[in-house]
């Protein structure tokens, strides 16, 4: 009888054993995120209001409780933008200590310029009246979070700025996030590099859908795109629940008339270009 309860308990063990060796810790689904802002005005005389710069930061900003890896990931990101890389000097900081270095950073280039510019000036009314038609600068970067689910999470950061002349300029760049490997992905993560030549014809192709053209040469004739046949995929795209979608900055692939570019693809339409191992399955099987 004794053996039979053993024989009933090592069973129980074993059993025991067999599921907890086969559980798989819970995947991350998503991050919380809180926001950090800034907003502030830097006059360059301290006996004017104007001429002044005015820079507002806004960012999303992970919680602590967030996994180190994405943590160091999108700290990562933020470190190079804008591209002009005034988040630079504190690469893989805090997002805080980030944000604190480009106020800095901001404020004395505009002090630097201003004064190099009209410093010597102070006092005249004429030239301090002009100067606060082309010495007004600003600058506003925000963070959002694009997309949080499925495990993956897409930032973008868009920053307009203005430093006088006849227009501002704008700058938008994205990251995706796999919270499961803890890493930012890239454009080879999901498409198999022998399928990049296919996947920029397809782009292509949109363009003209979008545009309403019907040939590549039709864009280009109409001053839409410089050299639409050379356009191509590039990393600054972010995932979300109906596929992927691309963004161009003004000068990048068109004149600044146009804006902005983005073009999207479906899931179903990138299927026969994704990488064999592609990391996305969550979305696309949904």
């Amino acid at each position: 009888m004794k053996s039979f309860f053993a024989s009933i308990l090592g069973l129980f063990l074993l059993l025991g054993c067999l599921v907890s060796c086969e559980h798989k810790a819970p995947t991350v689904q998503s991050v919380t995120f809180d926001t950090l802002t800034v907003d502030t005005i830097c006059p360059l005389f301290h006996s004017y209001d104007k001429p002044a710069c005015h820079l507002s930061i806004k960012m999303a900003k992970p919680e602590a409780q967030t996994p180190a890896e994405i943590m160091l990931a999108i700290e990562s990101f933020i470190s190079t933008l804008p591209k002009d890389g005034s988040f630079e000097e504190e690469a893989n900081g805090s997002i805080e200590s980030m944000v604190n270095a480009y106020v800095k950073d901001y404020i004395m280039q505009y002090l630097n310029e201003g004064h190099d510019a009209i410093g010597q000036h102070e006092g005249e009314t004429e030239v301090m009246e002009a100067a606060t038609a082309w010495m007004n600068y600003e600058e506003i970067v925000e963070g959002n979070i694009l997309y949080n689910d499925n495990g993956f999470v897409s930032y973008q950061v868009v920053a307009d700025n203005f430093t006088g002349g006849a227009h501002g300029n704008r700058t938008i760049d994205n990251g995706v996030f796999n919270l499961n490997t803890l890493s930012q992905i890239s454009l080879t993560d999901l498409i198999a590099e022998k399928s990049l030549n296919d996947l920029n014809t397809l782009v292509r192709n949109q363009l003209m859908v979008q545009y309403e053209c019907n040939t590549l040469d039709e864009l280009a004739e109409k001053g839409l795109f410089t050299a639409p046949n050379e356009i191509e995929v590039t990393d600054n795209f972010y995932i979300n629940d109906e596929g992927i979608t691309w963004t161009y900055d003004p000068y990048e692939i068109a004149p600044y008339s146009v804006g902005v570019v983005q073009i999207s693809l479906t899931w179903d339409d990138v299927m026969p270009f994704l990488a064999p191992e592609f990391p996305v399955q969550s979305i696309v099987q949904q």
